[in-house]
């Protein structure tokens, strides 16, 4: 996409800061910078950070791990009360606030009630709502209604695939490397689970499930650093000759070669997200597992993956050894699955965003109005 050089830059800070080792973050930002939506600086929350830095910042993006937007929290303030009040001093302040909803499953399980406090406050606060797909548009809908909160802009801005990211690592990637690292052997039938191990990514679902494969040529591939003691007491007592575990972040070109090397890519989490693994499983053209999520199906097609009920152990060994089993090694569902995540590009995705982007901070810089219905954009 060219430069769009016409437009007013809009500035824009990360809430919370998080690292571009993930593809999407950098899928997310580098596109939205070529249609003049710049991210400038790393938002603190602090008092003093949301006085300092009001005349440079248009907008307040908030992501993923709400967990961390109470980073800079003092001690002796109750995190979740302390995070709502300083979203309610940017919005004093003048900051319009933007929330990309990625993890609906797992926004209201009320982890000693902080996330719920947090969500209660973004449903109240936020300019407008991104989401990547329409059944978690519909959540948020719903959900500020149930809260009876005022109605909020929801906009749905589709992915694109990943094919960008995975073509210059798979050039170089290297299996026979991975195969090595890994300590997989020539012959082994590998089932790979790529990204970090979270208490919600249901990583004992897919450890019991693979158990219960009970097949000599194949091994389960965990690749990615292990985040918390449900995901790091899960893994205790695992037999190693069946189960590998890489506790790391990992290249691109290595994830390239562990893509290229599994013979299918399983997704046990059984709460709604938008996986970026999914698209990167998709653009490495792995077969898929993956549980039967309307956000999962929104991400690949109906028929891009082997779906499994979620949490049901029994279902997802079963879709395993059936992925094993296929003998056209799942090429017809990997061949959909690009069919379907390539009907946008993150240049779209991009577009729709910005556009929300400049509608929030124009409505922050209006007089006040009566609210307006919910909206659904796509």
């Amino acid at each position: 996409m060219p430069r769009d050089e016409t437009t007013p830059h809009l500035r824009v800070a990360r809430l919370p800061w998080t690292t571009d080792i993930n593809p999407y973050q950098r899928a997310v930002y580098g596109e939205l910078a070529e249609v003049g939506v710049h991210c400038v600086a790393t938002a603190g929350l602090t008092t003093d950070w949301l006085v300092a830095h009001r005349a440079r910042i248009d907008v307040l993006h908030v992501h993923w791990h709400l967990e961390r937007l109470a980073d800079d929290a003092p001690l002796d303030s109750p995190p979740a009360a302390w995070v709502c009040g300083q979203l309610d001093l940017a919005r004093t302040l003048g900051y319009a606030i933007a929330w990309t909803v990625h993890e609906s499953g797992r926004l209201l399980l009320g982890r000693d009630g902080y996330e719920d406090t947090v969500v209660e406050a973004l449903l109240r606060l936020s300019d407008v709502v991104v989401t990547h797909d329409e059944p978690t548009a519909r959540f948020v809908v719903e959900l500020g209604q149930a809260r009876r909160h005022r109605p909020v802009d929801v906009v749905v801005a589709p992915p694109g695939s990943y094919d960008s990211f995975a073509a210059a690592p798979a050039a170089t990637a290297d299996p026979v490397d991975a195969a090595r690292r890994l300590g997989i052997a020539v012959g082994d039938r590998v089932v790979l689970s790529l990204g970090a191990q979270r208490w919600d990514k249901d990583l004992p679902l897919l450890l019991a499930a693979f158990d219960d494969l009970a097949r000599a040529d194949a091994v389960l591939a965990i690749v990615g650093p292990i985040r918390d003691d449900v995901a790091r007491s899960a893994l205790d007592g695992v037999d190693p000759r069946r189960v590998r575990v890489l506790d790391d972040w990992a290249s691109d070109e290595f994830v390239a070669a562990c893509f290229a090397l599994a013979d299918v890519a399983v997704l046990a989490r059984s709460r709604d997200w938008t996986s970026s693994s999914l698209l990167l499983a998709t653009a490495h053209a792995t077969p898929i597992v993956a549980a039967d999520l309307p956000t999962n199906r929104a991400l690949v097609g109906d028929h891009g993956a082997r779906w499994f009920t979620p949490g049901d152990s029994a279902s997802l060994t079963l879709a395993i050894g059936n992925a094993l089993d296929d003998p056209d090694g799942g090429s017809e569902r990997v061949l959909a699955a690009q069919r379907h995540a390539s009907r946008t590009t993150w240049s779209d995705s991009a577009l729709v965003t910005a556009t929300a982007f400049r509608s929030a901070v124009a409505r922050r810089s209006a007089p006040s109005v009566v609210a307006p219905e919910p909206a659904l954009h796509v």
